[in-house]
């Protein structure tokens, strides 16, 4: 009985191991403000969605797992001028009204 213990044990530890089976393992993007949008790209991939608003560019990532947080979500990394200004979890729009732009967050 003992020995059926141990190698349950174990055989339950080697799964906990084996790590982001069928899934994608969390991606290590070093992400620093004032980076290019190219610098990004080459971290990140290409973007599932591009908006650009004036000298405003967001760049959309669905569904990502990032090392620098625990769930899978939609991150949103915003250039003026094709540097990063802000990032943030969650959907960004961009609107402009009377010639300022307006920054919405959808919550992830």
């Amino acid at each position: 009985m003992r020995k059926t213990m141990v190698m349950l044990s174990l055989a339950l530890l080697a799964a906990c191991t084996q790590g982001y089976k069928g899934e994608q393992a969390p991606q290590d993007v070093q992400i620093q403000r004032y980076m290019t949008e190219q610098q990004l790209i080459s971290s990140m991939g290409k973007p599932d969605h591009v908006q650009k608003e004036g000298s405003l560019t967001v760049l959309v990532y669905k569904a990502r797992l990032l090392s620098m947080s625990a769930d899978r979500s939609d991150y949103s990394f915003i250039f003026d001028g094709g540097h990063l200004v802000e990032y943030t979890p969650g959907r960004v729009k961009v609107q402009t009204h009377n010639g300022t732009p307006k920054i919405t967050v959808e919550p992830a």
